[in-house]
């Protein structure tokens, strides 16, 4: 309350949002959520980690490139405090829901997230929708489901034409990379050849842990007991039927063996359907800082569209 005069209601506009940045300040200092980049006038994207809590550089890059105005925040994992981690996906979109909900107490929410991040996103999205809030925009950033036509391979001519249609395209990726940073290119091949001879020794879950990751570049491995702990997560989510709709931003090239289908197994989940983007870079470098404006260029044109779409019902 505003004492003395009746409050103007430019005055009471003042207190209610001196008010919530408040009550958002308290939920951040007790709360999964990281302000990547605070923005002003738009509304906020938040984006989830990938896998060992990685990633959030590439969100740092991308919200540059977004510009100053574009509010974004991210998730970060526990397990990067000390704490112990969630062991499925759908515990770890939970307490997610619930940090989010206090930081921001009503939709629409703008979700995201790149790889891992994407899965937790979506199940974020399902639980929401559950609880009776609006999800405006789901945005997976080269994301796939384990458990999905996109990772069941029927070997046909077909098939095998674009499986050397996807090499091609993989290798015209690696050899940019190796024209641009070359002693990471040989000391990222250098450790991935032993993690593989190490998967193939080892009789335990980690040798088909091993035949599921991706190939990490060099510095972009995280602690190795969260690494696991998300890719186990991973492996066993299987996602559910979301009512909804997806927004893929995705590279050209896919992994070496899949069905290559361009929703990425999306299709059969979103029954709002899938808005396939294609953007430059490959699956390690989609938010690297020379790949991130394009990116970036997509999301801005997503969300004006879904800021359009909303005014206009």
């Amino acid at each position: 309350m505003i004492s003395g005069r009746a409050a103007t209601p430019l005055a009471e506009a003042w207190v209610r949002a001196r008010f919530v940045l408040e009550l958002r300040h308290q939920a951040l200092e007790t709360s999964s959520l990281v302000t990547i980049q605070r923005g002003r006038g738009k509304p906020s994207l938040f984006l989830v980690h990938g896998v060992g809590g990685g990633m959030l550089w590439g969100y740092a890059n991308l919200a540059r490139a977004l510009g100053a105005e574009q509010p974004v925040y991210a998730f970060k994992s526990r397990g990067l405090d000390g704490l112990e981690e969630f062991t499925t996906i759908e515990e770890m979109a939970a307490q997610y829901v619930a940090d989010l909900l206090r930081f921001q107490p009503a939709g629409p929410f703008y979700l995201g997230g790149y790889c891992f991040g994407g899965l937790v996103a979506y199940e974020m999205a399902r639980q929401l929708k559950a609880q009776g809030h609006e999800t405006a925009l789901l945005l997976l950033l080269n994301c796939w489901p384990n458990h999905s036509s996109y990772t069941r391979v029927i070997w046909t001519p077909t098939f095998l034409a674009k499986f050397f249609w996807n090499l091609a395209v993989r290798l015209r990726l690696q050899m940019r990379y190796i024209a641009k940073r070359p002693n990471h290119y040989f000391k990222w091949r250098t450790a991935w050849l032993h993690r593989r001879i190490a998967a193939f020794c080892s009789q335990n879950e980690e040798r088909v842990i091993g035949d599921k990751l991706e190939d990490l570049r060099p510095g972009s491995q995280p602690d190795r007991s969260l690494w696991l702990t998300h890719v186990r997560a991973w492996l066993r989510f299987v996602p559910k039927p979301y009512d909804g709709k997806i927004v893929l931003l995705r590279t050209q090239g896919h992994p070496l063996i899949c069905s290559f289908d361009p929703q990425m197994g999306w299709g059969s989940f979103a029954s709002g359907g899938v808005n396939v983007r294609i953007c430059e870079g490959d699956h390690e470098s989609i938010l690297e800082e020379e790949n991130a404006p394009d990116a970036a260029w997509h999301v801005r044109e997503i969300l004006d569209e879904v800021q359009t779409r909303r005014h206009n019902t």
